[in-house]
């Protein structure tokens, strides 16, 4: 038997290489990892809930919320870093070793970030400039908090994404909030308060289905670092519910929203399709990456598509 022939040979040597990343898929993660993705997409999903109020649309807003919320991710991937430091690079997820060795960068980002807000609190009425130096507070006794937590001095035993997802779904409403508080803002119809109150609920529901889907993947991680989580809190298990109760809920909001905006508002054709569109878009992405955990795991899929939806709306553009 001739066992040198190709019909013979050992597995090995039929052995593949690897199949390499794609340019588009690296930078993207980069892009991820330093939360442009998500400075980006607060600005973006800010304008729709603003639209859904009916309030008048700024740029500097949407430069002041894309600044914050750089500067808030920065200094927390920094303030990460540098606990990270102290353990052995083994231990430490490809993302968090990315964090140890760029904190020059998450630095650099965050000052670029004070200097954008800053720049757009100039353009800014006072009521905003007051509910965003607010929030602000909040976060800065956030950031001290988990730094607290990290050096195992906790005032406060809780999960760091309940405070961070939070002020994210606060944040993104404080635009419309301000127009609110403005004696001279005056809503068309009632109708057009209750389609606004339900775009925010929809933001918070999709920026709490988000946290849950992150924080059930990466329990075994957090676990192995050290490092809080509300899965760790809760249990995979109760978590994921969490995240799948407030999806089905948000798919009863999209259509109450539908159904408001189809028959009683008087709005283009075009507007309505799209702005029903990325609702359900939003939605059914997030519902898919529940329901397919190891098609999701593949690649970090869950970051990044459960982070991308907050970049939908930017469909609205096209309206405008």
């Amino acid at each position: 038997m001739n066992t040198t022939s190709p019909r013979y040979r050992l597995p090995t040597q039929h052995s593949h290489k690897p199949k390499q990343e794609s340019l588009w898929l690296r930078s993207w993660r980069y892009v991820h990892w330093l939360s442009l993705d998500v400075a980006l997409g607060a600005a973006l999903s800010a304008e729709w809930v603003n639209y859904a109020w009916q309030g008048e649309s700024s740029i500097w807003v949407g430069l002041a919320i894309m600044s914050a919320s750089l500067w808030v991710y920065s200094l927390d991937h920094w303030a990460d870093a540098r606990q990270a430091a102290k353990k052995p690079s083994e231990q430490l997820s490809k993302r968090r070793l990315f964090y140890v060795n760029s904190q020059t960068i998450l630095l650099s980002l965050s000052f670029v970030a004070s200097m954008g807000g800053l720049w757009a609190a100039m353009h800014l009425p006072l009521k905003m400039i007051y509910l965003g130096a607010g929030m602000l507070v909040v976060c800065a006794a956030y950031l001290w908090l988990i730094q607290r937590k990290q050096e195992k001095k906790p005032l406060f035993n809780y999960p760091k994404e309940v405070i961070v997802t939070s002020v994210y779904a606060l944040a993104l409403s404080l635009w419309p909030l301000s127009q609110i508080l403005d004696a001279n803002f005056s809503f068309n119809s009632q109708l057009s308060y209750i389609n606004g109150l339900l775009t925010s609920g929809l933001i918070f529901n999709f920026a709490w289905a988000n946290v849950c889907l992150i924080s059930a993947h990466e329990r075994r991680q957090d676990a192995a670092e050290d490092l809080p989580s509300m899965a760790l809190s809760l249990g995979e298990y109760t978590t994921k519910n969490i995240g799948r109760g407030l999806l089905k809920l948000s798919l009863l909001m999209c259509f109450a929203r539908m159904y408001l905006q189809w028959t009683h508002l008087n709005t283009s054709s075009i507007s309505l399709l799209l702005d029903s569109g990325i609702s359900l878009a939003m939605t059914f992405t997030l519902w898919r990456l529940y329901q397919r955990p190891e098609w999701s795991r593949a690649k970090e899929r869950y970051r990044r598509w459960a982070d991308a939806i907050f970049l939908y709306p930017a469909l609205l553009w096209f309206v405008f």
